[in-house]
């Protein structure tokens, strides 16, 4: 059943291709919480191995290994971390996982333009999000 509805925002991590990037996310929070894990995807558009186009993350620790100490704090703390260090053995994006293993720096390039496109004009520009 339903409860809370979020939305929050991470910083690109310094030192990835997506850095220097806005990101923004929807939470849905359940009752059930912490029993259950929050739902959570991105609204940002974002090439990423983990993430597929809708904003759905393949993160283990949002399903059969969900801890019930995960605040919503460490829960988009991992996020954070997952777009530094991609999940290989979780594929959300074909494209971006096959780029992340056989073409790294093929695969930074296009996470960068990705970031560019729709993580930092809206910021750089000033202008509004509309959620």
């Amino acid at each position: 059943s339903s409860c809370c509805h979020w939305h929050a925002s991470i910083w690109g991590p310094s030192s990835s291709p997506y850095e220097g990037g806005i990101f923004y996310l929807y939470l849905h929070i359940p009752q059930s919480y912490p029993m259950i894990p929050p739902v959570v995807r991105f609204i940002t558009k974002i090439f990423h191995p983990n993430i597929n186009i809708h904003g759905d993350i393949g993160l283990d620790s949002f399903g059969s290994n969900w801890s019930l100490a995960l605040t919503i704090s460490k829960v988009l703390i991992s996020v954070q971390s997952l777009l530094s260090d991609p999940y290989a053995h979780i594929c959300m994006n074909r494209q971006a996982a096959d780029l992340y293993t056989n073409d790294r720096e093929q695969y930074e390039h296009k996470a960068r333009q990705w970031t560019w496109a729709y993580a930092m004009h809206d910021y750089i520009n000033g202008d509004e999000i509309e959620i």
